[in-house]
């Protein structure tokens, strides 16, 4: 049972309890059971092992090896330990992160996007290899039909120009800071979400920070497309008569997929229109982009048929311009007039072809 006993007596049978907090569940726990003599005011030291799972009985990893450390366990009202690294030691690696900033939230089709971007390395290791790649959301497989970088400038490493942009940095060491600026004009109408990722060859203890993303609306301008028609005022049955029919663009910026058509009028023989398809009896041209205040046009040839009235029409239409626009051109046509053979037109010749019946 628990006692004293005198200094140099001979010692009893003394009971005593040792006890360890085990926060980790060690599977088997050995205590040291070798003879002690306890002098005055000695205290005595008990060796206590604690055995894992996985690790054997003895602690130690199959195998071989020293176990993986563990940061002790203060005991209960025990002071803070001085500060200082622990037994554990933290995880070293590169730790890539991206901020991006749009500099407008809403923008017009036409208008420049101004875009930072800051890529950071916070970790405690040098980032080998790094590189930011831009990942296009919308039109993924056409993203120069969407937005056209005008300038792009880094303060490390080289990108490309065309978009997807990609930039090779090089090796951002820890603290290092890249930015990234460029002008980008917007050709569609729509919700755009701007998405830049950065990767290195250098392990990362964080990937969650590697991709950000801003987002704009683009919206359209209001656009106007105006058809219009060049045609003489009369003609004669039999002769040899043209006209032409244009679109021009209203602005405030340039029309795009503009489609420029024309029905010939009825009575109106031998048609030619160069440079256009013909479905269901209307002949069209499509252009691309046309600039606010030019035109386009193309012309087309026959023969009146028939006197009386023609008119002749052409119909403009455009992307982001909601409504056709049209216009119309009468022409007089009389009889057949007289057909010198002098004037006559000899076939492969430029202009309309010939006319059997002059």
């Amino acid at each position: 049972m628990p006692g004293t006993a005198p200094i140099g007596g001979v010692l009893g049978v003394v009971l005593y309890t040792v006890s360890l907090k085990d926060p980790h569940g060690a599977i088997k726990t050995t205590i040291s059971l070798n003879p002690v003599e306890i002098l005055n005011n000695q205290d005595e030291f008990v060796l206590i092992t604690l055995a894992y799972a996985g690790l054997g009985e003895t602690g130690i990893p199959p195998g071989g090896g020293a176990p993986p450390p563990v940061q002790p366990t203060l005991p209960p009202e025990a002071p803070d330990p001085p500060p200082g690294p622990g037994i554990v030691p933290g995880t070293s690696g590169a730790d890539l992160a991206i901020t991006q900033r749009i500099m407008r939230a809403r923008v017009r089709v036409g208008d420049t996007v101004h875009t930072v971007t800051v890529i950071r390395n916070i970790g405690d290791l040098a980032a080998v290899g790094a590189v930011a790649r831009e990942i296009p959301q919308f039109r993924p497989n056409q993203p120069n039909t969407v937005a056209h970088v005008l300038s792009l400038t880094t303060t490390a490493g080289t990108c490309t120009h065309r978009r997807p942009v990609r930039c090779s940095l090089g090796t951002l060491a820890p603290g290092a800071t890249v930015t990234i600026r460029t002008r980008t004009r917007i050709l569609v109408a729509a919700r755009l979400t701007s998405t830049v990722t950065v990767s290195s060859d250098t392990p990362e203890t964080n990937t969650t920070n590697n991709t950000a993303s801003a987002t704009f609306t683009a919206t359209s301008l209001r656009m106007s497309i105006h058809a219009g028609i060049s045609s003489p005022p009369t003609g004669n049955v039999g002769a040899g008569l043209s006209y032409a029919v244009s679109a021009r663009s209203g602005g405030p910026g340039s029309a795009s997929t503009v489609r420029l058509c024309t029905r010939p009028p009825s009575g109106f023989v031998q048609i030619s229109a160069p440079g256009t398809f013909r479905f269901q009896g209307v002949y069209c041209q499509n252009f691309g982009h046309v600039a606010a205040g030019r035109s386009v046009s193309f012309p087309v040839f026959g023969f009146p048929s028939r006197t009386g009235r023609l008119v002749a029409s052409a119909r403009a239409t455009a992307v982001s311009v909601t409504r056709a626009s049209r216009a119309f051109a009468p022409i007089e046509v009389a009889g057949p007039a007289a057909c010198p053979a002098a004037s006559q037109v000899r076939r492969g010749e430029s202009g309309p072809p010939a006319h059997a019946a002059c």
